[in-house]
């Protein structure tokens, strides 16, 4: 995959301002960025890039990380808090796989896309105390334009891997447990243990693809597949509450 960058002047009322473009293999994939939502569209850009590259079964909207015997997949929608838990369990010595998206292949083994994990300004107070280095993060814009800081990943692969491209892009952890984080304000951290068609659906609001077309064949080998794994709702507010709760889980 090449990328290529190049910045034009665009002239505006107040002067001029830097705006880029991004190419990858000579396809000009965005116009006009200007320099605040650069980093965004490049790590969307480099996700889509893995999943296509990915021998995937599943992608979903989600993050995971990992710890020990344990590795969880936090599906969520927007607005569910599902960065700031991430954020609060590297912290706390969790790996972290990813944010945005998480390919999974046919045995629910998880590969590694650990690009910047982007924090939105409501959780930066509630994370000074986890992650002091967050306020000296530059304050960027999400593509929409929302106030962003992007948390540095220092990935450490597992100590069989050797740490270049290849070896990284075959690296696979296995799912342990499936999460549905919701923040809510003054809720008391909450797992409730879920159905199999319950996920399904949760999973599917979070949104999620498989490879190829949808058959009654997938359908029924996918519910076969979350019937291996445990599958909670998440309810929480307090962050040392959410992470007391989920070192419960073995």
């Amino acid at each position: 995959v090449k990328l290529h960058f190049y910045h034009k002047k665009c002239r505006v009322i107040s002067g001029r301002i830097k705006h880029y473009q991004i190419i990858i293999n000579d396809f000009q994939f965005s116009w006009q960025i200007p320099e605040k939502r650069l980093l965004s569209f490049l790590l969307d850009r480099l996700r889509k890039t893995a999943f296509y590259f990915s021998d995937y079964y599943l992608a979903a909207h989600a993050a995971t990380l990992a710890k020990g015997e344990k590795c969880f997949m936090f599906p969520a929608v927007s607005y569910s808090g599902k960065s700031t838990l991430s954020a609060a369990l590297i912290a706390s010595g969790y790996r972290y796989l990813s944010d945005e998206m998480t390919v999974l292949n046919e045995q629910f083994q998880a590969r590694a896309v650990p690009l910047g994990l982007g924090l939105k300004a409501g959780s930066w107070p509630l994370l000074q105390n986890y992650l002091p280095q967050l306020a000296e993060a530059p304050e960027l814009e999400r593509w929409d334009g929302i106030a962003i800081k992007y948390l540095a990943i220092n990935y450490q692969p597992l100590p069989y891997a050797e740490l270049n491209g290849q070896a990284l892009s075959k690296e696979r952890i296995k799912v342990s447990h499936l999460i549905f984080p919701r923040y809510q304000q003054d809720a008391r951290a909450t797992l409730q243990k879920i159905t199999v068609p319950a996920a399904l659906f949760a999973l599917y609001q979070a949104g999620y693809a498989q490879d190829g077309n949808l058959s009654l064949e997938k359908l029924e080998t996918m519910l076969e597949k979350l019937s291996d794994l445990p599958a909670y709702r998440f309810d929480f507010d307090k962050l040392d509450e959410a992470l007391s709760c989920l070192e419960t889980l073995s």
